[in-house]
This record gives C-alpha cells, structure tokens and sequence, in this order.
C-alpha cells in the first residue's frame, strides 16, 4: 500500500533544536518542551521517541489526553496542561500527578471542590491575566484568589504564568514589557501574603530568545522547538538587539508520490471550476494529496512543489485528495516519482514560512494542519 503523504521528521533537527535552547536557558530543566497540538503537527508519539533520549522532562500539553499519553512514553516526566480543566477530567489529572492551570475563579473553587475526593494534592499553576485576555486570573480577584489559596491545605504551588500577547508580532515590545511588569506584581502581591511558588514561567519562543528577563525558572518552548522563528519579526528584533541567534533547523518535511501522469493539449481547463487554462501543450502530474490532508485549498494555482530539485507549479484548484503539477519542463519525471511538498530537495526548498505567506496566515497553521493520520517517519 502507497502512502498518500509521509511526514519525515529530523531527529537531527530536533536534538539540534533542543540544544540550543539549553545553552540560551542554561540547562535542560531550564527549558518546557511544548508538544500540544500533535507536537504542532509533527505527531505527538514521533517527537517524544525522540525526545525521551534527551533530558528534558518538562513538557507543556493542552488536553488531558495528550497529558497522558506524555505520561505513558516518558513516565519521569513533570507535564503542565495549559487548559483549565474541570469536574472529571479535573478529578483524573490530579490523581495521576499531572500539573493543572488554574486560571479563573470559578477554575478555583471547582478545584476546591473536587481535591474533597482526591487521594493525591493537585500540583497546581496559577496563570494570571497581564493583558491577553484569555485564560488568567484578573487583578480584581487577587484578594479572593489570595483568600481561598490560604484556606486550602491540600494543594502544591507549584507554578505561576502568563503568557506574551505582542512579543513575535512586532518590533516594538513596550506592551510585553508592560505585561511582563503586571506580571512581576502578581507575583510581589503572593509573595506579601506569603504565597509562594516553586517555579514562575513566561517565556514562550519568542520571549526566550529577545529577552533573558523573562527566562525566570524555565522557558516554554513552541515552535522554534521544531525548527521554525515564531516570526519574521522576532528575527529582524533578535538581529536589531545583536542578539546571538539560534542555530535553528525545521524538523519537518512533506512527501508524496506521482500516481499519473497524463498530456493536456493548449486551450484545455485543469480542476474544478475551470480555474486554470493550458496556454500550450503540457505535461501533468497528479499528486494523491489534498486539503484532507492539510494542503490547503488556498494554494490553488498559487504555490509549487519540488520534484527532481526543480519547481513545479500547482495547477489548478487543490481537490480535497488530489493536486495536479506542471511537469512540462521537468524532464525524465515518472509515475511513483518522489515529489517534496515541504522541505528541501538538490538545493530548492518549500518551508512553513512560505507556505503560510502564500495563505495569508502563520506558520504555526500550517504545521498544525498536517494530517494527523499520515505516516511518520523518523531519519
């Protein structure tokens, strides 16, 4: 059986990627692997294959299910879920030891609630509101905040967060210095009334390589973890500031198959809705991918792909299995030729970057997107 796509994946890469967030952060257990959203596509099982060779034991999640499947590949792990979590998924993340954000006031009191029942204390970090407006605990409820933690014995402090809202969108960072600001009163405001946390954390990858101020216990690391600059922004900053840049290779890369090759005669329509008409005789070939398997429909007629280290545009609109490619002036090409969707091959290159620009979004989309279902394989 062919696969439709293969997501190959670098442990090279990643183990490159890794180190050099040790030497910014200065150690392994100075440094959170965040792997939630199938490791940013990447596939969650792959990338912590690899990653258990390593030291680093600190991982960020969203969901329980990730949490524990963190738990049964690298058992020795300390896993923090970034979702508030409630009632029974509440009651089951405390009783297997993960870490939990609390990050509202009725997260709180539901926690309250439930550690009646549980056998073990929840390990629990509090995520305070600097100016994102997601999840996090305001300042008008620090005083009730500050109230119920006092009255609860069972429970560990194990972590206070907040996380940038303007730190890789721009080159001006007054407002994350403005956030990372709040955030240090937070902080000031529980150490008064003696409360006190093992580990405080801000730092996502953008933050982590501008700004060492918002290192403090260990740093979250996202998409620069597989190889990516959270923005084009956060590299023009980092060459603004003379800052020593990391070394940083993606992990990833997309492969698929010609299944048919066939000839189109000048003047005739290729795809649905007649969206591109051949001006000369052409060569096609078809590709068994599509926007089901997260290529998306945007870059019909729009972007390329690579086969035999030369460019061949995509023709026509992406179907939801299928794309077609000019390979008119690719000579030699065959039907089960390797064709590269993302990655390098013989000195051309397709990356998340380029992609993400021809779709008018984020690089994290369009990692994020690849199909979850699709062959990994680790080289």
């Amino acid at each position: 059986m062919m696969d439709e796509l293969r997501v190959l994946l670098s442990r090279e890469a990643l183990i490159n990627n890794i180190s050099e967030f040790v030497r910014i952060s200065n150690g392994h257990h100075r440094v959170m692997a965040v792997v939630k959203a199938n490791a940013y596509g990447h596939g969650l099982v792959e990338i912590l294959s690899i990653i258990r060779d390593t030291k680093i034991r600190k991982f960020g999640v969203f969901t329980l299910e990730e949490a524990l499947k963190v738990k049964e590949l690298i058992p020795d792990s300390m896993i923090l879920i970034f979702q508030s979590l409630y009632n029974k998924e509440l009651y089951e993340a405390i009783e297997r030891g993960f870490d939990i954000t609390i990050g509202s006031v009725d997260n709180l009191q539901n926690l309250k609630d439930i550690i009646k029942n549980t056998r073990s204390p929840p390990f629990i970090h509090l995520k305070v509101e600097t100016g994102t407006n997601r999840q996090g605990i305001t300042e008008p409820e620090l005083n009730t905040v500050i109230q119920t933690l006092s009255e609860i014995r069972k429970i560990k402090l194990r972590g206070i967060y907040t996380h940038f809202a303007n730190i890789e969108d721009t080159t001006d960072h007054s407002y994350a210095m403005f956030q990372l600001n709040r955030y240090r009163r937070f902080v000031s405001e529980f150490d008064k009334n003696g409360i006190k946390f093992e580990f405080r954390h801000t730092a996502c990858s953008a933050a982590a390589i501008l700004f060492p101020e918002t290192h403090f216990d260990f740093v979250r690391i996202g998409i620069s973890l597989y190889g990516h600059w959270p923005s084009k922004e956060t590299l023009i900053s980092a060459n603004h500031l003379n800052i020593e840049k990391p070394n940083l290779l993606p992990v990833m890369s997309l492969r698929t198959k010609i299944i048919q090759i066939k000839n189109v005669r000048s003047s005739e329509y290729i795809g649905y809705g007649c969206t591109y008409k051949a001006t000369r005789d052409m060569k096609i070939g078809i590709l068994p991918i599509g926007y089901a398997n997260g290529y998306r429909r945007v870059f019909s007629n729009s972007t390329y792909v690579i086969v035999k280290g030369r460019r061949a545009p995509v023709v026509g609109r992406v179907c939801m299995n299928i794309i077609m490619i000019d390979i008119t002036d690719i000579p030699g090409v065959r039907v089960l030729d390797e064709v590269t969707l993302l990655g390098k091959d013989n000195g051309e290159m397709i990356s998340a970057e380029d992609l993400a620009q021809i779709a008018g979004t984020i690089n994290y989309e369009i990692l994020t997107q690849i199909d979850p279902f699709a062959t990994r394989i680790i080289s």
